[in-house]
């Protein structure tokens, strides 16, 4: 075997690697799932966690999202470590009230909308 092909000679980071090869895997699943016609019709936002923090801004999102007729909402729940969902294996974020639950709240009134939701999760806190 040429040193080309050697596996000892690999000079990447394996696990950096591997979570974009996974991340890559799971959008092109994301995508496969729709076929060509609803791929046209997908308008979508990404809607940062902040948002999640009081029930004005998720009321105000979910009007905007009725308004501007988005039917796919990407929503971080999760951005350092911290969870803006009841887990019980990820600290809560700091300021959510314990007994709620603002990924489930906002679900439920995107749901009712017909807008799909998409949790977005950093896994990594990088800075």
């Amino acid at each position: 075997m040429d040193s080309l092909n050697s596996p000892v000679n690999y000079k990447g980071n394996l696990k950096r690697d591997c979570l974009f090869c996974l991340v890559l895997r799971r959008f092109c699943i994301f995508l496969l799932s729709y076929n060509a016609l609803s791929i046209a019709q997908i308008k979508a936002i990404w809607v940062v966690r902040d948002v999640l923090r009081s029930s004005t801004e998720i009321d105000r999102m979910v009007n905007f999202c009725e308004s501007a007729k988005i039917t796919d909402v990407f929503l971080q729940v999760r951005g350092r470590g911290d969870a803006y969902y009841q887990s019980a294996f990820v600290a809560r974020a700091d300021g959510l009230d314990v007994n709620d639950d603002p990924l489930l709240r906002t679900t439920k009134k995107l749901r009712s909308k017909n807008i799909r939701v998409h949790a977005w999760v950093n896994v990594y806190y990088l800075w």
